[in-house]
């Protein structure tokens, strides 16, 4: 999605500072004599292969940007506002049952809807009887969906739960690292490590979050109908 990509775009930035950093300790270390013309040209490269990997999210980034534009009817020069995905709302989970929903997914299934129609009409007990096995097929084949993308909430809900664990204990870290700098006790170095271990910790629940709500969003679109493959 658009997000996932600024997301991974600001991941890279961070370790393109880390890497950054590290490259000119490097070159520090090497003018006293602590390290050689191969450790530094080894962080070089670590800073050259983070650019690269810039340019091509940023690259993907836009495409995406561009698929959107198109897609909603925008001129290619638009600046529409892209707003944030909605925060997952919780306690839509307690609610989700597949065995309960089951029914509901199956009648609003367009597919099962169409074969219905379809067995009206036809004219030999060998159509009714294939097309009879194919919607007890698709039926199967729904609850199976509803069942599948309900574990796939659940794991979402885990995982974000774990990215939250990650951020506050990054978050602490973080202002561990804060507070020596003011005093002069963490190098340069150590500082941008943690920033960037900061940031990672934050666009993973930022992740999360938007995964947990489209992963929530899939549920109810195949309640509603929807067939996804």
């Amino acid at each position: 999605t658009y997000k996932q990509s600024a997301y991974t775009i600001e991941n890279l930035n961070a370790n393109r500072a880390l890497a950054q950093a590290s490259y000119e300790a490097t070159v520090a270390r090497q003018a006293a004599g602590l390290a050689t013309q191969t450790d530094v040209l080894t962080s070089l490269k670590s800073v050259q292969d983070i650019d690269a990997n810039i340019l091509s999210a940023q690259k993907s980034t836009d495409n995406v940007y561009r698929s959107l534009l198109l897609m909603l009817g925008w001129s290619a020069d638009s600046q529409p506002e892209i707003r944030d995905i909605p925060e997952p709302d919780l306690a839509r989970i307690g609610a989700m049952n597949p065995d309960a929903d089951r029914e509901q997914a199956i009648a609003n299934n367009y597919g099962i809807k169409s074969d219905e129609h379809k067995l009206k009409n036809l004219k030999t007990n060998e159509q009714a009887d294939a097309t009879k096995a194919d919607l007890e097929d698709k039926r199967n084949q729904v609850y199976s969906s509803l069942k599948t993308q309900y574990n796939a909430v659940l794991d979402a809900k885990d995982a974000l739960d774990a990215a939250n664990i990650k951020l506050q204990l990054e978050t602490v870290n973080m202002n561990a690292a804060s507070a020596k700098a003011a005093t002069g006790n963490i190098s340069a170095l150590e500082l941008i490590q943690q920033q960037t271990s900061y940031t990672t910790a934050k666009n993973s629940v930022e992740t999360g979050r938007m995964q947990l709500t489209l992963a929530m969003e899939k549920y109810d679109w195949i309640k509603k109908g929807l067939t996804f493959s």
